[in-house]
């Protein structure tokens, strides 16, 4: 699925990643649960520090999510006249989407009821969420330009431009809403200066 409102995009797929979802889901539980109080984010929500890069199974994780940013990148330049064509250049490829990896990762664990307010992850190429054994009458993720609430079912990956204002809105359910959320930049090896030599 991919909704498109001016220059706004959201990315969706669906990972079969099933032994990976049951490890991510217990580190979550295990860091939520031993942290402080004055160690949790002022989201209102369980939240981990965003460092889960740190741990194997998000390291996985994550390759799936950059070859996910990858194609959305490939297909929204594609989308646009100016772009179709330098984006077949392997330079213009290797230094704008190929260069794109997560900086930022970190777990969600929702209780029935909560919510978290508007924001974005400006000045990123994309963000991220990821659900995991998402409940029954969950809210979805709403993007607030686009006024449109997506959907959300267990393995469901969405991926959406950085400047995108979106937040969970409250939803009464059994059980934990799970999301991995986090950030993609670029990260060019060489310089633009190439294309002139």
């Amino acid at each position: 699925m991919k909704t498109m409102n001016v220059k706004d995009y959201v990315f969706s797929t669906t990972l079969d990643i099933e032994a990976l979802n049951i490890k991510m889901v217990d580190r979550i539980d295990r860091i939520i649960e031993t942290k402080s109080q004055s160690d949790k984010f002022n989201t209102g929500v369980g939240t981990t520090n965003p460092n889960l890069l740190n741990h194997e199974e998000f390291q996985q994780f994550a390759t799936h999510v950059e070859e996910f940013a990858h194609d959305c990148s490939l297909e929204r330049n594609l989308d646009h006249h100016n772009h179709s064509g330098r984006i077949k250049q392997k330079i213009w490829y290797d230094l704008y989407v190929r260069s794109q990896r997560i900086n930022s990762m970190w777990g969600l664990r929702y209780q029935s009821g909560q919510e978290l307010d508007e924001h974005d992850h400006w000045p990123c190429v994309w963000g991220f969420s990821y659900y995991i054994d998402t409940p029954k009458d969950a809210s979805g993720l709403y993007f607030n330009d686009l006024d449109e609430e997506v959907p959300i079912d267990h393995g469901r990956l969405l991926m959406f431009g950085g400047n995108m204002l979106h937040r969970c809105r409250p939803s009464v359910f059994e059980g934990y809403r799970y999301c991995i959320a986090g950030t993609i930049c670029a990260y060019p090896q060489t310089s633009a200066s190439l294309f002139y030599d």
